[in-house]
């Protein structure tokens, strides 16, 4: 914080307003900055930095743990009651041999479903859901044929069953942890 004003060296890649303290705004920059400022004291809660950009920035179903994606393949979550090592690493390359291909280096967004499930979103047109307490598996479904990449996949928290949206080039798809009801939608 430079003059009351949020800084970063580079430019911001991605922010979140947390949806449990509506006053604390989530930041994720191109030089691996991971913070969250406090929009109404004008302070810096929290402060990591990682290795290349922060693709994603999320708040999670726990109101203490904040979450980011990098390009290279890896969700970290932290307590941002605690230092500024994650407490918990994710690497979603594991997935890769499973699902039959290879994606690192090119995971754009992420998002929690609820405690446990989250979705990824690949610049090269694939979405995973996932367990972190399984990840020996996952749900995908693919663009590739049409070469549409997802920019952001978002969750809508609040209705009877927890659904994602995924935002495509010219399409977006609408998602539920159960891949069945999963749904592509043209735009």
């Amino acid at each position: 914080i430079v003059n009351n004003k949020f800084s970063v060296m580079s430019g911001i890649r991605e922010f979140e307003v947390s949806y449990h303290r509506p006053s604390e705004l989530i930041v994720g920059s191109e030089d691996g900055l991971l913070c969250v400022y406090d929009c109404a004291s004008q302070a810096n809660l929290f402060k990591a930095t990682h290795p290349g950009s922060v693709s994603s920035v999320r708040a999670t179903p726990h109101p203490n743990l904040i979450s980011c994606s990098l390009e290279r393949g890896n969700i970290l979550v932290y307590d941002q009651r605690s230092s500024s090592d994650p407490e918990l690493r994710l690497d979603l390359t594991k997935m890769d041999t499973l699902a039959g291909m290879t994606l690192k280096q090119d995971l754009w967004s992420h998002a929690w479903i609820n405690d446990h499930t989250g979705v990824a979103a690949y610049g090269r047109g694939v979405l995973r859901t996932f367990d972190m307490r399984r990840m020996d598996s996952c749900y995908q479904w693919s663009h590739l044929k049409s070469q549409q990449s997802f920019g952001d996949v978002r969750v809508c928290h609040g209705s009877s069953n927890e659904q994602f949206i995924a935002s495509g080039e010219t399409n977006f798809v609408l998602g539920y942890p159960d891949p069945i009801s999963t749904k592509h939608m043209l735009l």
